[in-house]
């Protein structure tokens, strides 16, 4: 693989060299001894600087050596400062710094290479990027340096965050729990015997990190730090299965036949969702806003970011009324469509679902409030001053119980049993489309009455059910608490519910069995979609009160897209 330079920063390159090589000899001794005993001679004739200048980078380029002209020139002359800006910027890094940086990767098993890369490369697969990079174990040293030199460095792409991959990269391994994936594949592989990284590796790589970072004027968003964490446990997961299947002999050969085949052809499709928390300090209330971007044919999160509406502080403190809430919404959807609408020019290969999800984390008393129909503010012109439109008729919205995340931080194992009822609704709904009224009923408890959460909970779970239709409308807090005490305790990810007290237990068991069952319902997606064609119909009209999406509740709690702060980087291994 070469490294591609444009004409501009050719001739950058050029007048670098002539600044830092201002005479014939010096340029030939640095050919010399950094281009393994290339003689000038031999490469240009002509002894005029300029000319001698132009033709070494062209024949650097078409014998794929200009990363080593470069990097030569700056090791060589590491103080001038045409030469270290060109290398900066075309390189990232320098020859030194990858020197070391190699040494610290041969000292880990290409396991965690194989990870890091995969984050650091996201949205793409590994297939998409390298076909070798699956499979590093089995090149021997050099060629495995070789293969993350194209790759780091080479192909100069950049993160997600907008920074050298190769940065994100070794920031990823600075942060890695090699430890705890080391004790997960020596459980589950037993033909590993890799002994973990020694324990100061993580201080090297962070060391490198602010090295270059420093250099290249990088500020690294310490928001990102556990939420690229976030898909360890599912990769490791992947990773022994994979490794299980490479070891079987009659799969080995399939496996490499499918990879040399595989060519991507379609454009990768990624769901936005606005992550907004309300929590109530007893004096006023903070909210929080976090841009989450999701592959939709795995699931895989690959971009998680705070979004900032104040200078210096994500948190906004707002009064306790809808108008005020609803302002401050409004500039966090209008940040999240800023930033995708530049993600959207940049990334050609990527296909941006047009709606934003909108995902509330509520303390359970606001479940009372008709938090769905917050009032956005129009602002496009004078034509709409005064006028707004609820939050539920323009955008996708799901509830989620904000105190789930205290209990859960000292009783995992009830985020265990929502992360084994998430992966059943996702296959219950995708696997059994269309759902019937029986289907329903074996796995959807209807709830109409008062009781202690300690004996909804055991119900639920001795009835092995995933989600909930609560058919007597939500009117008390006591009775609310109880109800999402339970849901948090078993693990339960889907509940419907309303707090319209116009209807009955009749009327909304029907309903909620028409939403489940309908013929458009394949995936919680749709299902999602069903519910807010409901809440429009509903807030459009002037008989709100009397349609089926009149403060309709809606719980879809998946446990692996949350708020950065809510998430433990040890927490998913």
């Amino acid at each position: 693989m070469k490294l591609k330079l444009s004409c501009t920063e050719e001739e950058n390159l050029c007048q670098a060299f002539k600044d830092a090589y201002r005479d014939y000899e010096s340029l030939k001794r640095m050919v010399y001894f950094e281009l393994n005993r290339k003689n000038l001679d031999d490469i240009a004739s002509n002894k005029k600087l300029d000319d001698v200048v132009f033709n070494l980078i062209v024949w650097a380029r078409q014998e794929d050596s200009l990363l080593d002209l470069i990097w030569g020139a700056y090791e060589r002359n590491p103080r001038n400062s045409a030469i270290q800006n060109i290398t900066y910027k075309v390189c990232g890094i320098t020859k030194t710094q990858w020197e070391k940086l190699y040494k610290l990767l041969s000292q880990i098993h290409p396991t965690y290479l194989n990870f890091a890369i995969q984050e650091s490369f996201q949205p793409k697969e590994i297939v998409e990027v390298d076909s070798r990079l699956i499979n590093l174990q089995s090149f021997d040293a050099e060629k495995i340096k070789d293969i993350l030199k194209d790759n780091l460095i080479k192909k100069r792409e950049q993160s997600l965050r907008e920074i050298p991959v190769i940065l994100e990269f070794v920031d990823y391994l600075s942060r890695m729990p090699y430890e705890q994936i080391n004790k997960v594949l020596q459980a589950k592989l037993s033909n590993s015997n890799s002994p973990p990284p020694k324990y100061t590796i993580v201080n090297e790589f962070k060391t490198w990190v602010v090295e270059v970072s420093s250099q290249l004027n990088i500020q690294l968003e310490t928001q990102e730090q556990n939420r690229r964490l976030f898909n360890l446990r599912k990769w490791v997961s992947k990773f022994i299965s994979r490794h299980q299947e490479e070891n079987t002999p009659s799969k080995t050969q399939e496996k490499k036949k499918s990879l040399s085949t595989l060519v991507p052809t379609k454009k990768i499709k990624i769901q936005p969702y606005l992550l907004i928390s309300l929590e109530d300090t007893g004096y006023d209330l903070l909210l929080q806003g976090e841009l989450v971007l999701q592959r939709n044919d795995n699931d895989k999160i690959v971009k998680q970011e705070p979004i900032y509406i104040q200078e210096q502080t994500q948190a906004v403190r707002c009064a306790d009324n809808l108008e005020t809430i609803g302002h401050y919404i409004k500039q966090f959807i209008q940040k999240s469509g800023w930033k995708l609408q530049r993600y959207r020019s940049k990334y050609s290969n990527i296909r941006f679902e047009e709606s934003i999800i909108v995902e509330w984390f509520l303390p359970i008393k606001y479940f009372l409030k008709p938090m769905e129909a917050v009032p956005l503010p129009i602002q496009d012109s004078t034509l709409f001053a005064g006028e707004s439109k609820k939050l539920c008729s323009d955008y996708p919205l799901t509830f989620r119980v904000l105190e789930r995340f205290g209990i859960y931080q000292n009783h995992p194992e009830y985020s265990w049993r929502l992360e084994n009822n998430w992966k059943e609704v996702n296959d219950f709904f995708t696997s059994q489309s269309p759902l019937t009224s029986e289907v329903i009923e074996n796995k959807f408890e209807h709830h109409d009455r008062y009781e202690k959460w300690k004996i909804l909970e055991a119900r639920l779970r001795d009835n092995e059910k995933i989600g909930i239709n609560i058919i007597s409308p939500l009117k008390g807090f006591e009775e609310t608490a109880e109800i999402m005490r339970a849901i948090i305790m078993a693990g339960i990810p889907i509940a419907l519910w309303s707090i319209n007290i116009k209807d009955t237990p009749e009327k909304l068991r029907k309903i909620f069995l028409q939403i489940l069952t309908s013929r458009n319902i394949t995936n919680l997606t749709s299902l999602l979609n069903c519910i807010t064609r409901l809440r429009r119909q509903a807030y459009i009209d002037d008989n709100s009160e009397e349609k089926l999406g009149y403060r309709l509740g809606f719980l879809c709690d998946n446990p692996y897209r949350v708020p950065l702060r809510f998430k433990e980087d040890d927490a998913y291994i």
